[in-house]
């Protein structure tokens, strides 16, 4: 039996919530970590930048295809369930927001091709906006979301 979130009635429907992808519902960095360590590769970066080597980055979407491969976050799921439920309950619409932290092309357009590609085998089926980097992410914010 599902739990009721809202018991009122409330109308969320002009409203949208974007999603992030890494470090939200998909664990990037452990994989990350972990793609650097096996490959020998000194990561300088925090848990957050994952941009702190280019090189890195680029091996790990071009040879490795690190997006189709991430597991879910710890409580991704619950996340997400509760997240599908509002929208039923409120009507709010809601969108995955993720960066493919590039301006390469060709790393671009592999990282939103794995992103799609996880998304949908984990039957997350929100429409997908992706952005080159995390300050475009701002672009995305409006009085309604």
């Amino acid at each position: 039996m599902k739990q009721v979130i809202f018991k009122n009635s409330l109308d969320l429907s002009g409203l949208k919530l974007y999603l992030d992808m890494d470090g939200v519902i998909a664990n990037f960095i452990d994989n990350y970590l972990h793609l650097a360590e096996k490959l020998n590769i000194k990561y300088n970066g925090s848990k957050t930048d994952n941009s702190a080597n280019p090189k890195l980055f680029k091996i790990a979407v071009l040879e490795h295809s690190i997006f189709q491969t991430l597991p879910l976050m710890p409580s991704a799921s619950l996340l997400i369930e509760h997240l599908k439920q509002i929208q039923v309950e409120t009507g709010l619409q809601v969108e995955m927001l993720t960066s493919v932290n590039s301006h390469e092309d060709e790393i671009a357009a592999a990282a939103s091709l794995q992103k799609s590609h996880w998304l949908e085998k984990n039957e997350i089926l929100w429409k997908a906006n992706f952005v080159r980097t995390n300050t475009e992410k701002s672009d995305y914010a409006t009085l309604s979301s």
